[in-house]
């Protein structure tokens, strides 16, 4: 629709009559060779190859030629079944460039979409790639947010396969571009930093610059200061060597930003080195904003003249230029020093004057700051009518401010539904007529599916009948060796025990076994082990003892505070074990909740208590025990 209404809204010239006459005949040619048996592809490529050439020569002085060339490239490579990516691809971005430069976006949008859907279908993964990121790319300098979240993780996975290291680059700074704008800095950083590693690779410094500017604003919005600076200095560096002033400009300001409360005579430095690049008679918003930003660093100072001075120069520059967004800015500004001058009324003139502009242009957040400064103007200066009336007034465009937001995501909702819509039910269409084709054989396919399963799962039953038997007998003999080797195992330990016992005790004296009995009856009627954080200190204060009494009672029974906390703590373990409560606990839990403060504690406690792993011990020795107790 675009398309047509953008060629036949123009007047042909002479020259256009001319070339629509040669395409004609050059279509008429190509359609009477459909049918001979000899085609000379030699003649058929360097025509299609002469109308790109021309589509690309005429590309910036008339714009029907220019369609006619593309269309008619496009039209001849489908007739001579002539297919290559980068031709097919060349063709598309003059279009979609002309579309664009046009201010026909839907145009450019949709025919880009529309060969992206094509790429897809024949897999032609190169082209895919490529048209993914021309939608991305020319989305991205609209903010269109929807599109590039459709399509840029598409791109970046199709080119992470492919050998195209700028393209990936590109993929990797709109995307970063696309997270920023969403507020998630880290992410941002993190696809920034991609497209800088293969930038600095491969010596393309003014893209490196451009990035490093990125990395470092977003370094700002999370707090990491060394970084900023650090990617900063990079993006001059990079700018200076590829002699790109933008974006020496551009680093400049942000480093003036960085010095502003650290060092405000480095920051004024940067900013005057911002202000002496501009080239005479130009107006350069990196300019602007160093004065704007330099005329703020006056203010602090309360060197109200020069503040005056400089934004009344940025007032006059955006006057000149018509920037009405820098206007409201400039009167913003000058508010501020003459409420820092101490006057009152002409700050408030200066703020009505910035916001009258914000409605005119539709700035709203703009518009909601000032408002809010100049509410607080008012009170002030004790205008307390005036404010309440403005507060009445903010509130009623907070509303409908919030009413239109909403309106138009539900139109851009509703719009970009229909779209998918559309491009699903052709998608559904085309999958239609596969299907019929392959539901016969699919039918087939599913009997013979469904006997080769029978079959498969009546082997497997009688497998798992077979080594259910095998795994049987295997655990009866494990059981009864391991039965074997614990009761061994448990008669050492007692004598070990016992021994031990018999050396210690006779350092025993009748108070350390009262006092041992006593720790014994605490641990029992109180269960103080089952806190994580009990500690020696927990016994003295309840028995009214000493670390060293205490210390002496557990010694003469074998035992220190460790080994006889995690010995109760373990026999608690056992018996929630066995509870059929916690049957569907984890080991983990089961673990804390006797007192373990970690996994490995446990584990390791366990282990020496009793000589076999927890999970063992749960899933077989406690499993017996209760088949023992059934019988």
């Amino acid at each position: 629709m675009n398309e047509e209404k953008l060629i036949n809204n123009r007047p042909f010239s002479t020259k256009s009559i001319l070339v629509l006459i040669l395409l004609l005949f050059v279509s008429f040619y190509s359609c009477n060779r459909t049918g001979s048996t000899k085609v000379d592809k030699t003649k058929d490529l360097n025509l299609i190859s002469y109308l790109k050439q021309q589509a690309l020569n005429n590309s910036d002085k008339n714009i029907d030629s220019v369609l006619l060339y593309a269309d008619s490239a496009i039209n001849l490579m489908r007739k001579v079944d002539y297919y290559n990516s980068d031709t097919l691809l060349s063709l598309l971005t003059i279009k979609a460039t002309l579309y664009y430069s046009n201010n026909l976006f839907d145009s450019t949008f949709s025919i880009l979409s529309r060969y992206y859907n094509y790429a897809e279908e024949h897999a032609d993964l190169k082209l895919q790639a490529k048209t993914a990121l021309l939608i991305c790319r020319f989305a991205h300098t609209k903010f269109n947010y929807y599109l590039i979240e459709k399509y840029i993780p598409k791109a970046i996975k199709l080119l992470e396969n492919q050998d195209d290291e700028y393209d990936k680059a590109m993929a990797y700074n709109i995307y970063g571009s696309y997270l920023d704008s969403k507020d998630d800095h880290k992410k941002a950083i993190e696809f920034f930093l991609k497209a800088y590693k293969i930038f600095e690779s491969s010596n393309l410094y003014s893209e490196l610059s451009s990035v490093s500017i990125d990395i470092g604003n977003n370094f700002n919005a999370i707090g990491s200061k060394k970084d900023e600076l650090y990617y900063s200095m990079v993006a001059v560096d990079a700018a200076v060597k590829s002699k790109d002033t933008a974006n020496l400009m551009n680093s400049l300001v942000n480093l003036g930003v960085y010095y502003r409360t650290e060092n405000p005579d480095s920051s004024l430095f940067y900013y005057d080195k911002v202000i002496s690049l501009n080239p005479i008679g130009k107006t350069n918003r990196s300019v602007l904003l160093a004065k704007y930003n330099k005329a703020g660093l006056y203010a602090d100072k309360k060197d109200f003249k020069k503040a005056f001075k400089e934004f009344n120069d940025v007032l006059a520059e955006c006057f000149h230029t018509k920037d009405y967004l820098g206007i409201s800015y400039a009167y913003s500004g000058i508010a501020f020093v003459y409420e820092g001058m101490k006057k009152g009324n002409q700050a408030i003139d200066c703020l009505k004057q910035a916001v009258k502009l914000t409605d005119s242009i539709g700035e709203t957040s703009l518009k909601m700051s000032l408002l809010s400064q100049l509410q607080s103007m008012y009170e002030e200066n004790a205008k307390y009518k005036e404010a309440y009336l403005l507060s009445k007034e903010i509130k009623i465009f907070k509303d409908s401010t919030m009413a239109i937001e909403k309106q138009i995501a539900i139109h851009e909702m509703e719009s970009n539904y229909q779209s998918e819509k559309k491009e699903l039910e052709n998608k559904l269409l085309r999958s239609e007529l596969a299907k019929k084709d392959k539901l016969l054989i699919n039918r087939y396919l599913i009997i013979i599916a469904l006997l080769l399963i029978t079959l498969i799962l009546g082997v497997l039953l009688w497998l798992d009948r077979m080594l259910y038997k095998q795994r049987a007998f295997a655990y009866d003999v494990l059981m009864r060796k391991y039965k074997q080797e614990s009761e061994q195992y448990s008669t050492q330990k007692a004598k070990e025990i016992n021994f031990e016992n018999s050396i210690k005790t006779t350092e025993c004296n009748d108070t350390s076994l009262q006092l041992y009995d006593q720790i014994i009856d605490y641990y029992k009627t109180k269960k103080p082990y089952l806190e994580p954080f009990f500690k020696v200190d927990d016994i003295v204060a309840e028995l009214n003892s000493s670390n060293k009494a205490i210390a002496q009672a557990l010694k003469c029974k074998g035992y220190n505070f460790f080994s006889l906390t995690n010995l109760f703590r373990v026999e608690e373990a056992k018996t929630r074990m066995a509870n059929k409560t916690y049957l569907n606990y984890k080991i983990e839990a089961i673990a804390k909740d006797s007192g373990f403060g970690t996994r490995m504690s446990f584990y390791n406690a366990f282990e020496q208590v009793t000589g076999i792993k927890p999970k063992f011990y749960r899933d077989n020795i406690n499993a017996d025990t209760d088949e023992m107790h059934t019988a």
